[in-house]
């Protein structure tokens, strides 16, 4: 009998310097295997020859697969939010418009990357899995609201006021960009046109709030 979703085992974080070592590597090793075979070759006996470890080795660390799946997830978003933070540091635009573009595209490059689009398939595949769906769920409402503040700070760097109701700006953006990054690895070079019309109109909004620098 399939157990309930709330009956997924929780990965423990070990104490020992060489233990959490390992933990690290079967992570690395997982987010890579995820991104290279999707969800359906994300298998424990190929994860374990990538990581140079013995499945009981792996198990002890994420008892189930569900389990593993959701802090691979986790760990892709910890790396995202570290490129993102980087492409953002890096922002340096002459203008307004400038900063604004540099910012959206800072966004959009991570949401390109091919560890995220994997992510996507962990969604896809969590609609017909309670249980996957719900080991999933408290870890997406975190990234949720990492990045509902870390592109809040982004926007107000950029001179949008921080009462322009934020947080929806920030929800409206991230599905956008998310929206042409998956239009970009499922239509290629067709989606270019209008995508780039996306990004003029997005860049239009955001400058448009910014008070008494708004450009044409």
């Amino acid at each position: 009998m399939d157990k309930s979703p709330r009956d997924v085992p929780k990965a423990s974080i070990p104490q020992q310097p060489r233990s959490r070592q390992t933990r690290q590597r079967i992570l690395d090793a997982a987010a890579e295997l995820l991104t290279a075979s999707g969800y359906e070759g994300f298998t424990t006996g190929v994860l374990s020859e990538q990581a140079g470890v013995s499945k009981g080795a792996l198990f002890k660390h994420f008892p189930a697969r569900e389990t593993l799946v959701v802090a691979t997830v986790e760990h892709i978003f910890e790396r995202q939010r570290a490129r993102f933070a980087s492409a953002h540091d890096g922002i340096d635009g002459t203008s307004v418009r400038e900063g604004v573009r540099a910012a959206l595209h800072a966004l959009l490059s991570v949401l390109r990357e091919p560890e995220y689009l994997a992510v996507l398939q962990v969604y896809g595949a969590a609609r017909t899995n309670p249980r996957l769906a719900s080991a999933l769920r408290p870890i997406t409402e975190v990234a949720a609201a990492k990045t509902n503040l870390a592109g809040g700070m982004m926007l107000t760097a950029i001179g949008v006021p921080a009462d322009a109701q934020l947080s929806g700006l920030v929800t409206v953006l991230f599905y956008t960009l998310e929206g042409i990054a998956q239009d970009e690895m499922l239509s290629g070079e067709s989606a270019a046109s209008h995508n780039s019309e996306a990004l003029l109109h997005l860049e239009r909004l955001i400058v448009d709030l910014i008070p008494e620098r708004g450009e044409p």
